[in-house]
């Protein structure tokens, strides 16, 4: 996120997002939907459970 934006009065959430939460993020349409992609890796615990 660029610093000289911190201020701005949008904008910065879905740069927050990008750096912060998601590890890809698609728009469609016009923008107005948003696919947001959270990569996980399977627990030990998870896997014996399978």
């Amino acid at each position: 996120m660029d610093p000289g934006r911190a201020c701005d009065p949008n904008g910065r959430g879905i740069a927050l997002a990008r750096m912060l939460s998601f590890s890809s993020i698609e728009y469609e349409g016009k923008g107005n939907i948003v696919i947001a992609r959270i990569a996980c890796s399977a627990t030990p615990a998870l896997e014996a459970a399978a």
